[in-house]
């Protein structure tokens, strides 16, 4: 029997993930409800394997028989709804990846298919229904090697021993690992182990760790929790020895406590109780029924955050009813409750498996797609697509390459380029860079300009004021030598900006601009407007243009224009430059709210050829 403070601790988790699904500005931290799943299994699943003091090889194989009923029947059955659903709102595009993702989730193999496809906290995560499903495949990963642990190594204090050596393994791992391949630490379970582990070992040790009951620790840790919901986003290193504090904060609940008042008493709350009993079939539906509110609303508000935990209550409540539970409870005589696993098994996985199979090799079922939307819809798709058949660098201009962390910039300086064509010119930034360096690429095989040595230095989200473990000016805050000594001219592009940091980010690119010419490209005045909306409603439409976002943008351009003109870095107004329409039937200047396509690439690079020769 699971005790009710677990289960309360399940349902916050829970809500925390759906909030941050929602709208991860109102709850940035809302994500880490899936690391407090992981602890509370491994937490259980050491309670599981320590019921024998020697664990048999038949006992493995009920073990996995009895994980792999707890989690694919649901897990199954709502990948089944989804399938409608995802053929209703997803372009072809977007369908194949969900193709993908649902042999992925069948093979458990999902989390590493994504791992460096779609990151978590990128955009077009919001145009994945089944992207929530990756925790999933780490749990299976889990479930397949802790029993592995307890028959290996018998005896309690052998375990203890085996599972604290592979803690530190997982944690020094993961701590590198966050540093240099975010994706990577975050969906798989080499960087993920510690924090299961951590719970497996509070429960073989809980006679030895009565300190973490004290009442300070006791207050304490509910408050490092909740604080870390509230604050912790994805702007810092995870998960990592940053993530450590909000792991251990949940151990004096691990460690039952039942005293009156307190936290553990909270958690007992026949309503959070309630809903940790059906969390796993919440985890599930949640994300599907806010991928569909996303489809159909803009802006997203606390009426529709209510609808849809309403909505995912219910139909988590049946789930948990009519498929959770009959799965698991065989000893119960009533006919109405067994569903025969075999059949049931041999009928979903094969239809998702060929499903997604076929999705995937028909380009997301595009014939299917073309034929169900209009001229109009079909043309604004072809546009989208081709508009992202982007014009790269061949292997053969050894010179010119766009590039994304310090460490192969520093690799690709050590080759020739510098003796053939001097000092380099640079396009440094976030994913708006990246648009730029293709433009200035553009530029330079038309032979428009005379740089024939250009490096991009772009990275999703990483700004010059950025933290992110993963963002190079993190080096550079550090050390820009390896930028003045190398580059002539460094053009600097991010989205948006933060006045705040205003004083920050000047100090550094006017201290660089001592030292070269620095081109600092104004933040675009984004359309606001998606390319699913564009191609739904046909290219011969009308947009409406998101007049407020447009308008602050050009505010943030208009004020860093009169405060960087006090330094010797040269801004350039987004109005110089940026694109002021969309697209129509003859063209498509941006494939979202604010990245260009290859023609958008085309129109900015004209522009920026006048930029190019003002600042020459």
């Amino acid at each position: 029997m699971i005790r009710n403070e677990l289960q309360g601790i399940r349902a916050i988790a829970v809500l925390a993930v759906l909030i941050f699904h929602f709208n991860h500005n109102w709850l940035p931290g809302g994500y880490l409800g899936v690391d407090a799943f992981f602890v509370l299994s491994g937490f259980l699943m050491a309670q599981i394997l320590s019921r024998k003091e020697n664990i048999l090889l038949s006992d493995i194989s009920l073990f996995y028989k009895r994980r792999i009923n707890r989690v694919a029947p649901a897990a199954l059955f709502v990948i089944l709804i989804s399938i409608p659903i995802a053929l209703i709102y997803l372009m072809p595009f977007e369908m194949r990846d969900y193709s993908a993702s649902l042999v992925g989730a069948v093979t458990s193999t999902m989390n590493i298919m994504i791992a460096n496809k779609i990151g978590y906290f990128s955009p077009l995560a919001d145009n994945q229904p089944l992207l929530h499903y990756w925790s999933l495949m780490v749990e299976m990963h889990f479930y397949l090697l802790i029993p592995w642990v307890f028959f290996w190594f018998r005896g309690v204090n052998k375990v203890i021993l085996a599972l604290s050596f592979l803690l530190i393994i997982s944690f020094v791992y993961a701590n590198y690992r966050s540093q240099i391949a975010v994706n990577d630490a975050y969906y798989l379970i080499a960087s993920r182990a510690w924090e299961f582990i951590i719970g497996s070992l509070v429960f073989l040790l809980s006679n030895k760790l009565n300190f973490m009951k004290s009442a300070v620790i006791s207050h304490l840790a509910p408050l490092v929790f909740a604080g870390y919901l509230l604050f912790f986003d994805s702007t810092i290193q995870h998960p990592s020895i940053y993530t450590l504090p909000f792991i251990i904060s949940m151990v004096p609940i691990l460690l039952e406590s039942s005293k009156k008042g307190s936290v553990s008493e909270l958690l007992s709350n026949k309503y959070l109780v309630y809903l940790g009993n059906i969390s796993f079939s919440f985890y599930l539906w949640h994300n599907l029924f806010v991928f569909v509110l996303k489809q159909n609303y803009l802006d997203l508000n606390i009426l529709h955050l209510i609808a849809v935990f309403v909505i995912t209550v219910i139909s988590s409540h049946l789930s948990y009813k009519y498929i959770e539970t009959p799965f698991l409870n065989k000893e119960s005589s009533n006919a109405k409750n067994k569903i025969n696993n075999k059949y049931f098994y041999l009928l979903l996985i094969p239809f998702i498996t060929t499903f997604g199979v076929a999705g995937y090799k028909t380009d997301g079922y595009s014939d299917f797609w073309k034929l169900h939307n209009s001229p109009q819809s079909v043309k604004s798709y072809e546009l989208f697509v081709n508009g992202k058949k982007y014009n790269l660098p061949s292997k053969s201009e050894k010179c010119i390459a766009n590039l994304s962390s310090f460490a192969e910039l520093k690799t690709f300086l050590s080759n020739d380029c510098r003796k053939d064509h001097g000092k380099a010119l640079l396009i440094i930034g976030d994913s708006h860079a990246i648009g730029v360096f293709r433009a200035i690429y553009k530029l330079s095989k038309e032979n428009n300009i005379k740089d024939k040595f250009i490096i991009g230095l772009t990275k999703g989200s990483c700004k010059v004021y950025s933290k992110r473990p993963d963002c190079f000016f993190n080096d550079l805050r550090i050390d820009s030598s390896l930028i003045t000594e190398n580059f002539s001219k460094v053009i600097y592009v991010q989205r948006n900006f933060d006045l705040s940091k205003l004083n920050q980010s000047s100090t550094f690119l006017g201290k660089l601009a001592d030292s070269v010419k620095l081109i600092w490209l104004g933040p675009r005045i984004e359309p606001g407007i998606e390319a699913r909306k564009f191609v739904r409603q046909g290219c011969n439409s009308q947009f409406k243009y998101n007049d407020i976002g447009q308008e602050n943008l050009i505010k943030i351009n208009d004020i860093l224009l009169r405060e960087i003109s006090k330094t010797k870095v040269e801004f350039v107004h987004a109005k110089e430059y940026d694109i002021d329409k969309y697209g129509d039937c003859s063209n498509l200047f941006w494939r979202d709210s604010n990245h260009w396509t290859q023609q958008g690439v085309d129109a900015v690079s004209k522009k920026l050829l006048k930029v190019m020769k003002l600042y020459d």
